[in-house]
């Protein structure tokens, strides 16, 4: 049975020997750690190596608990995680004498916080290639992981972290850990495997039933998701702009092609019994039981029932400044993460975009030389949206400089916005515009017109910061990075409700907006240093709350109800 500890201290080993072979002085702790780093990466196969070259605990010794900190043989220095009190570890002469290097983390170490350890099925049998990530805000951190359950993540600073563990015939799990600011720590997760069903969809004369509706409704109408809890599943759920809701306890693993007639396997989160709905998007296309002991299920579907869901939406697009229509202008209402839906205005600017499948859908509409429109639109079951006429102006050049809280241009800045003449009441800022600053800093804003735009800029360690400007700017526009703020967010876990969080600035203008609905009933926002009037809304538009939110450094809490 082998020790994370004892791999961690061999780590630190091997990083000295390979030091000492390129002559790299001692006690240089950052160099030391980058060259773990390297080993780490490099080749997961030598850290394995590592772990096996490590010495069991003599025997008669207690195991090694399931979830534990780094302990040297003096003093321990727990993680404390998952809620889990530390595992003590006994001294006693009989344990091998290791050397253990320990260094406190340093703020500008561009390796970060080393954190390493094992992923245990509950039965105590190690995960194969389990998959770990870190949350910190807007900061991520993905781990290298191998066949004998052993992970490695980089990156960490100290601070509360969100851990989610993800695994082949596993329950997806998420852990909140406390990292300390020792430099390297370790941590032991467990996770439960699921219950799988194969589910196979087809016709009533039995055959594919995805091809079949592919080929006589749509691509977008066979794109279907199983998921599953024990309660019975209501008709709708709350729209989403994706592919799918995330709803129930079990996980999908769809098939690209259906093998068998087997479209894909459903995991459960626990056992049956447990109702297990169909669904199109957040519409439930039909529902059934799964009892104890069943490995497989069939639905049956009618493509001709799918094909009577389908919505459309009709819009004129004209010059803003002229009124005369425009011909061959684009307009595309598609899922956030792609799909199809689009064509192109007539000569009299008309255009209608036939079979969408409903929800919310993101509307873009674009012509040579003009601005383009970027909005969320919600197309409901068999409904003719009617988007009216649009009003395209010239392209007005936005330019502006992205810069640290020294003043210094910063490169590599993601930039997203939203023009807030293009927005409904209570749609989030989700239009897939897209910027990057380059290495002085500047960066443009591409397609946008005359009018108010809410810019957000937000870099790799989470520094953010966000504006309200009117376009053309009277002024050079520049934005300032600051750390970034936490407000934590829960809200019923009702899959059927939505709610949109919008913030303002000092003149009430919609400064951010995030939407929140999923099956967790927990997520966050995050702003730079500050207070910001606010306005919940559901899926409607109409308001449920409001107030003023303060985000500083004791991450503030907002309750929708």
């Amino acid at each position: 049975m082998f020790h994370p500890v004892d791999s961690t201290g061999l780590l630190w080993d091997l990083a000295s020997r390979v030091m000492a072979a390129f002559s790299i002085p001692e006690g240089d702790t950052l160099l030391a750690r980058l060259t773990a780093l390297c080993v780490v990466e490099l080749t997961v196969i030598a850290w394995l190596l590592v772990q096996v070259l490590a010495a069991p605990l003599p025997t008669g010794l207690p195991a090694p608990a399931t979830s534990h900190a780094s302990i040297s043989d003096s003093s321990p220095t727990p993680i404390v995680g998952d809620g889990q009190r530390p595992a003590q570890v006994p001294r006693s002469n009989q344990l091998r004498k290791r050397q253990v290097v320990s260094a406190p983390w340093q703020p500008d170490d561009p390796v970060g916080i080393l954190l390493s350890g094992v992923v245990r099925w509950s039965d105590g049998v190690r995960v194969v290639e389990p998959s770990v990530s870190a949350r910190q805000g807007k900061v991520y951190a993905n781990g290298d992981s191998s066949e004998d359950g052993s992970y490695a993540l980089v990156g960490l600073s100290p601070g509360e972290w969100q851990v989610t563990l993800r695994s082949e015939g596993g329950v997806t799990t998420k852990r909140t850990l406390v990292v300390t600011n020792d430099a390297q720590q370790t941590q032991d997760y467990v996770v439960e495997r699921t219950f799988p069903v194969q589910v196979r969809i087809i016709t009533a004369d039995g055959k594919d039933g995805r091809a079949a509706v592919t080929t006589g409704v749509g691509l977008g109408f066979s794109q279907f998701h199983l998921i599953a809890q024990k309660e019975v599943f209501q008709n709708k759920l709350a729209p989403t702009d994706g592919s799918f809701v995330r709803a129930g306890t079990a996980s999908w693993r769809g098939e690209r092609v259906s093998k068998d007639g087997i479209a894909g396997t459903l995991h459960l989160a626990g056992a049956p019994p447990a109702n297990v709905a169909l669904m199109l998007r957040h519409m439930v296309v039909a529902q059934q039981l799964v009892v104890p002991g069943q490995t497989d299920m069939t639905f049956v579907v009618d493509p001709a029932e799918l094909s009577a869901l389908a919505g459309s939406a009709a819009v004129r697009v004209v010059n803003a400044d002229t009124g005369q229509p425009i011909d061959g202008a684009r307009v595309s209402l598609r899922r956030s993460n792609g799909g199809f839906g689009g064509g192109q205005t007539d000569k009299d600017g008309r255009a209608v975009i036939e079979n969408l499948v409903p929800g919310l859908l993101r509307c873009e509409i674009s012509a040579k030389e003009c601005e383009g429109m970027y909005t969320t639109v919600q197309i409901h079951v068999g409904q003719r949206l009617e988007l009216g006429e649009v009003r395209l102006g010239p392209r007005v050049k936005f330019t502006g400089t992205v810069v640290d809280e020294a003043g210094k241009p910063v490169g590599g800045v993601n930039i997203t916005w939203a023009e807030l003449k293009w927005l409904g009441t209570a749609m989030p800022f989700a239009t897939n515009r897209r910027s990057r600053s380059e290495v002085d800093g500047a960066f443009q804003l591409w397609s946008v017109g005359r009018g108010t735009i809410a810019v957000t800029a937000r870099d790799g360690s989470g520094r953010i910061t966000h504006g309200v400007f009117e376009n053309p700017p009277s002024e050079a526009v520049v934005l300032q990075l600051a750390e970034s703020m936490t407000c934590k967010v829960t809200w019923p876990k009702d899959p059927t409700r939505r709610f949109t969080v919008m913030l303002f600035d000092k003149q009430h203008r919609p400064l951010h907006a995030a939407c929140f609905g999923s099956r967790d009933g927990r997520g966050e926002m995050t702003m730079a240093r500050g207070s910001y009037a606010f306005e919940v809304r559901d899926g409607s538009g109409r308001s449920l709350q409001s107030g003023t939110l303060t985000f500083g450094d004791v991450p503030s809490t907002l309750v929708i109800e």
